[in-house]
């Protein structure tokens, strides 16, 4: 007898795609996109490299900029410090004295509030020929032993009067004409035909009376006398009346600020030059000799350029350690996809196979039509055949479960390894992300683990052991309210707890029942778990108030693969497990579960356990 003939879905099943290769039936599919994820995760990866390179390079320009608006920052006060100090010059007159001008400075607290400072001066123009006129004021006034240095008749003469507070150092430059040295000179001439202040070159202070001298600079503002500021440069040459400055002694003025360091770039060199040149250095930190300069910055100040040059810190290990975060993540979740395209192409062969036979078996059926026998036959091969097809697929979800255990395991121990190194702020923050989504994963790997073992026939195992209910339900309580600060959750207890429970999958029911509760009960509400111990067992209820769980899935609701519902929790991440296994754990324990649900009353899972678990 002819067979019947096949119909175009048998022919669709079975044939080949054109050009004669079926990549599913190679196989060939999961190693593709574990490339391409593979390629994705390194392209990630080298973004992020980049990004963390440029994160770098702008703190680091971000560090020198800072440190170079300080310097210019100080300056700014001191140059405010010399002004204030001229305007009381020109307020004193005629009545300006060396003890108004150090009562001035003393109340100012100089060296107080201006570290870096050596101190104020005040040095007026000697006319030609009236040197021994001012020598002998000055011996009244300042000092008796008070004379003017270098000797000599200047066309311009500018002996230092008055400086301010007047210590060894200061005493050593009393008397000195300024204007006889040429990089003093130079500024001050700037500072005369301007009308503003000018900074000098690198020069050796008279202040320096020890052996080892330190290089310094001084600031210069000029004061005309009474009367407004002159508009010209012949009339400020005549009307030039005196300097009001600030001598610097290099090392205390770097070292004045924060230290010439940020963390990110630390301040090594100072040339008094538009170049590094060694005749110009200025400044040199401590240490700083063999330290690699990496980074350069010109000032402009005053009419003088400053060449800082620093020392740049390597990138922070945080840069690394979220590289290295990045490529992990990366690759489990490319090995993760893998293993789904795999499950997928597998479950898809099943089908291709389950087609087939369900062919074998219409011909076999239209063939032997007559005998119901062999009819019968078919359709238990057909029913054993599923059933290993189920079996199979949970015992897949089983070892994929298990295996990615593993894995996750070890993220999870270096994220806790990574969070005890002391990471910054914000990648401490991506760790705690990461481990939280660990955590996420271990809890559905367990489901997944707990629902193919109750499926398989094995049924949950539990391990009974004396304790306290009361003790072990709050305790699940509190690690939620420690996950859910905004929310609150209410224990009320009554009667002995004691008894023999397995208080991990006891803990385990109130985890998943309370953790229902907070996601698809209103926010604004508590949540509320009632205790009562009896003779023979015990009653947990945990109750919400929020969208009521439909009636038609009253039936149904602890079946896999089934939710509950409701608005309040449209965004929890579950796969429809945590219900089955509750009632399998309860079921193992000898005890019963049900629901009651409505709009008025809210929703109250009921759960009864024997005192003593079979």
């Amino acid at each position: 007898m002819a067979g019947p003939a096949s119909s175009p879905d048998d022919d669709a099943v079975t044939r080949p795609p054109p050009g004669g290769r079926d990549w599913t039936r190679l196989g060939l599919w999961p190693w593709a996109v574990l490339a391409v994820a593979l390629a994705a995760t390194l392209a990630a990866t080298a973004r992020v490299h980049q990004l963390m390179q440029a994160r770098h390079a702008t703190a680091t320009q971000i560090a020198i900029e800072d440190q170079a608006a300080e310097v210019e920052s100080r300056l700014g006060a001191y140059l405010a410090l010399l002004h204030a100090t001229r305007a009381f010059v020109g307020a004193q007159g005629q009545a300006l004295s060396a003890r108004s001008f150090r009562d001035f400075i003393a109340g100012i607290q100089v060296t107080r509030h201006y570290p870096g400072i050596q101190g104020i001066g005040y040095s007026p123009r000697v006319a030609t020929g009236r040197t021994v006129e001012f020598e002998a004021a000055a011996r009244r006034d300042v000092e008796p032993n008070f004379r003017l240095f270098p000797p000599g008749e200047r066309e311009w003469t500018f002996g230092i009067l008055y400086l301010e507070p007047l210590d060894a150092r200061n005493m050593a430059a009393l008397g000195y004409d300024m204007y006889s040295e040429p990089v003093r000179a130079d500024a001050m001439a700037r500072a005369r035909d301007t009308g503003t202040a000018a900074l000098t070159g690198r020069v050796i202070l008279k202040q320096e009376i020890d052996e080892a001298k330190a290089a310094g600079f001084l600031l210069y503002v000029p004061h005309y006398g009474p009367g407004a500021q002159p508009q010209t440069v012949e009339e400020r040459r005549r009307r030039l009346h005196a300097f009001v400055y600030a001598p610097f002694r290099a090392p205390d003025f770097f070292r004045g600020g924060r230290g010439g360091t940020s963390g990110r770039a630390t301040l090594q060199r100072v040339y008094a030059g538009p170049a590094a040149q060694p005749d110009l250095l200025l400044y040199e930190a401590t240490g700083g000799r063999g330290h690699a300069v990496t980074a350069e910055r010109t000032l402009a100040l005053h009419g003088q350029t400053w060449t800082l040059q620093f020392a740049v810190a390597p990138p922070r290990q945080g840069d690394a350690a979220q590289t290295l975060a990045t490529a992990t993540g990366g690759l489990v979740i490319s090995v993760l996809l893998f293993l789904l395209v795999r499950s997928l192409l597998e479950a898809r062969r099943a089908t291709e196979q389950s087609a087939r036979a369900e062919r074998r078996q219409r011909e076999l059926a239209e063939s032997l039509l007559a005998s119901e026998r062999a009819a019968r036959q078919g359709a238990e091969e057909q029913q054993a055949l599923m059933a290993r097809q189920v079996q199979f697929g949970e015992m897949l979800v089983g070892i994929v479960s298990h295996d990615l255990r593993n894995p996750v395991n070890v993220i999870l121990l270096n994220t806790q390894l990574l969070q005890r190194s002391g990471l910054p702020p914000p990648l401490a923050r991506s760790v705690e992300r990461i481990e939280e989504a660990c955590r996420m994963s271990l809890a559905l790997i367990r489901d997944l683990l707990d629902f193919t073992q109750a499926r398989l026939g094995s049924g949950i195992r539990i391990r009974p052991a004396p304790g306290d209910l009361m003790a072990i339900v709050t305790k699940a309580v509190e690690e939620l309210e420690a996950l859910n600060p905004a929310r609150r959750v209410r224990v009320q207890a009554s009667g002995d707890g004691a008894g023999r429970w397995d208080a991990d999958r006891v803990a385990q029911v109130v985890f998943n029942l309370v953790s229902n509760a907070l996601v698809y009960g209103r926010p604004d509400t508590e949540v509320t778990v009632d205790i009562r111990a009896g003779a023979a067992g015990a009653v947990l209820s945990v109750h919400n108030f929020g969208d009521p769980i439909p009636p038609e899935l009253h039936a149904s609701i602890f079946e896999p693969l089934r939710q509950g519902g409701g608005q309040q929790g449209g965004g929890a991440r579950n796969i429809g497990l945590g219900l089955y296994i509750v009632s399998k754990i309860v079921e193992a324990h000898g005890g019963r579960i049900d629901v009651v649900s409505s709009a008025a009353e809210g929703t109250t899972f009921r759960v009864e356990l024997p005192r003593s678990a079979s």
